[in-house]
């Protein structure tokens, strides 16, 4: 039983591999450059990370810690609003500041692409970042929203299609089937 359980399942190993597609193929897919503007590889790469990618900042935003502190102690008693302020003076302090997750490269990528007119969008469909001229992507939108089967509303309908819902939901279920 053991040798036969082997054989099946180097097969199964054998049939996957054969099958895979090659993992550079699917990488060079996740960057489509519709814009008239070549990549060199250091926005290649960059853009290979995705737009949820988060970029390590330089230092914490003391500032934004701060006044959340703030915001949160008049709550507390003053001794302990007091002691929170020292404590979080203290751990600041001794943050050892974050190394930057970019490469030379892609830091000047990110700097170079903040001054193009490059709009940067998720694909509709499967993992790509799409890269466009943005004149192009304005023209493609307006052509889209010119379009007979779209018109502007009056007014949001949002709130009466929730209370249409909880009407619904409300009946009782076999007046629903």
């Amino acid at each position: 039983m053991g040798d036969a359980h082997k054989a099946r399942q180097s097969q199964k190993f054998a049939r996957l591999t054969k099958n895979q597609r090659s993992v550079t193929a699917t990488i060079k897919n996740t960057v489509i450059n519709l814009s008239n503007q070549t990549l060199d590889d250091g926005t290649f790469s960059l853009l290979q990370k995705a737009l949820n990618y988060a970029v390590a900042p330089r230092a914490p935003p003391i500032e934004e810690i701060l006044a959340s502190i703030e915001k949160a102690v008049p709550a507390l008693p003053v001794e302990q609003a007091e002691e929170a302020r020292h404590e979080s003076v203290r751990i600041i302090k001794t943050t050892a500041t974050t190394k930057t997750n970019l490469t030379k490269n892609e830091m000047a990528a990110l700097r170079s692409l903040k001054t193009t007119q490059l709009t940067i969008l998720p694909a509709d469909k499967g993992n790509a970042t799409v890269m466009l001229n943005s004149n192009d992507y304005i023209t493609k939108m307006t052509n889209l929203l010119g379009d007979s089967a779209y018109r502007k509303l009056n007014k949001d309908p949002t709130e009466s299609i929730e209370r249409k819902t909880i009407k619904l939901l409300k009946k009782p279920h076999s007046l629903r089937t």
